[in-house]
């Protein structure tokens, strides 16, 4: 590693565990002062900066998509350290846009091709909801929390769209994508107190999550499990040992079942079986040459260790994790209340309701970016979780629009992928972003970025020859 190199050599497979130490000290000292994680965060801005103009033209889309999917992981990290407004709150939607943008100007003679067309239809179908505003109370604020993740996920797809790289390239964005993800875990654990210590009830548990939002936490945390998960089974190791991936695999786990915040944990099990789905249809020659045996033996060990960190956090727990997993919370328990739809997505069905109030009150253009939770009949206030009702109820018709157009440039990109662990990982990015746009709207870097990242074109190579 040299200075000018930093972000590059995250992927070098000879400096795995280097990188692992490093983000696992980056979590312990970023637990006693948030300087050293501002420090290192503009260092890599610098260092980044400096490598860019030093390099090629030809690398440096790559290297920008490099950056992106490490730094915008500083997003959740600098909310947990409280580094605002030295690492800004929303750092991952206003980094994200700026680095795409630079992305875009760079590959500005790339192809113009039926992705691009249809991605650009879907952000002119955005522009409308920032002219209209029925509540009359929008700030600057509401549109950045509200709007740029939308916006993020369609520029991210435009931009990524225009990079062609092979297999193992697309495999080893894994490693800057997970680094971050261990120095968050790294932070959370150290945060936990003494399980003793806690009373874990039916609910999103913030002692678990660095003090911060279960939700978020969770998500990330979920990003972790599933990237190690993925590592795992392809028998690519992100630190550069299997015992160490195992162990940090079950450790996402654990530590994201303690947080009782469910969406992130479903999403890293719906992520890993739709890849496990691709991978199965693997002939038995093909997984030969890639060194992967019998489906069997890559599926039961993943399997194995999910069930095993559920029934050990469930100990943990006293039971209450499987509760909280089945939706039962203090009320339905002593009988005060229905245990429905409602109750087990935590009120997100009602503001699911609400925002479909809104809809059929103004079915064409919508209440306007970032309005409706001022309007909402229910939940007054509080922002969406689930990214679709919330578009639907801004966008009106567009956000059918919109949706359509998203659905129609992964389809195309995956159809044209011929590589099946390729497309797995196409579509088990895309089918966790989609996921997490219903539990957690587009509150942190994740949906925009794995969107992005399942829209790379992948070169047509000897097939099943590249070793991971």
């Amino acid at each position: 590693m040299r200075v000018g190199n930093f972000v590059t050599s995250l992927s070098i497979k000879k400096n795995a565990l280097s990188w692992t130490i490093f983000h696992i000290v980056l979590g312990v000292l970023g637990t006693l002062s948030k300087f050293i994680v501002i420090f290192w965060f503009y260092w890599i801005l610098l260092d980044s900066s400096y490598y860019f103009f030093k390099t090629s033209k030809s690398k440096r889309p790559i290297f920008i998509a490099t950056l992106i999917v490490y730094t915008c992981s500083f997003e959740l990290l600098g909310r947990l350290v409280s580094a605002s407004p030295f690492i800004p709150y929303e750092l991952g939607k206003y980094l994200f846009l700026f680095l795409c943008l630079v992305g875009l100007f760079i590959n500005r003679n790339h192809k113009f091709n039926e992705v691009n067309f249809v991605n650009i239809l879907a952000i002119i179908l955005i522009i409308p909801s920032f002219f209209i505003d029925l509540s009359g109370t929008v700030s600057f604020k509401d549109i950045v929390f509200n709007i740029f993740g939308l916006i993020n996920i369609c520029i991210g797809i435009l931009f990524f769209s225009t990079i062609k790289v092979r297999l193992i390239q697309l495999v080893n964005w894994i490693k800057p994508l997970a680094f971050l993800c261990i120095t968050i875990l790294i932070y959370t654990f150290i945060k936990t107190p003494d399980l003793d210590e806690i009373e874990f009830a039916l609910g999103a548990n913030f002692q678990t999550t660095g003090n911060f939002g279960s939700n978020q936490v969770s998500t990330v945390l979920g990003l972790g499990a599933f990237l190690f998960g993925i590592g795992l089974i392809l028998k690519f190791r992100i630190t550069g040992y299997f015992l160490l991936d195992v162990f940090f695999f079950f450790g996402f786990l654990v530590q994201g079942l303690l947080t009782f915040s469910r969406g992130g944990m479903i999403g890293t099990i719906l992520g890993l079986f739709v890849f496990l789905y691709y991978l199965y249809q693997l002939p038995a020659w093909q997984r030969y040459k890639l060194n992967l045996g019998n489906p069997i033996k890559f599926i039961l060990p993943v399997i194995f260790i999910l069930t095993i960190s559920f029934f050990v956090t469930n100990y943990l727990t006293q039971g209450n994790l499987l509760l909280r997993y089945m939706g039962e919370t203090a009320g339905t328990l002593a009988g005060t209340k229905d245990k429905d739809l409602n109750q087990i997505t935590t009120n997100r069905f009602d503001i699911f309701k609400g925002d479909m109030e809104l809809y059929a009150e103004n079915p064409i253009f919508g209440v306007g970016a970032a309005a409706s939770k001022y309007l909402r009949p229910t939940h007054t206030g509080m922002v969406a979780h689930v990214e679709l009702s919330r578009m639907i109820a801004e966008h009106g018709a567009f956000s059918f629009g919109i949706l359509l157009a998203l659905l129609l440039v992964l389809y195309i990109n995956v159809s044209k992928t011929k590589n099946i662990i390729a497309k797995g990982l196409l579509v088990s990015f895309a089918i966790l972003a989609f996921y997490t746009t219903f539990h957690a709207a587009t509150r942190t870097f994740m949906s925009p970025m794995l969107l992005a990242l399942s829209m790379v074109s992948l070169i047509s190579e000897n097939k099943y020859k590249v070793k991971l």
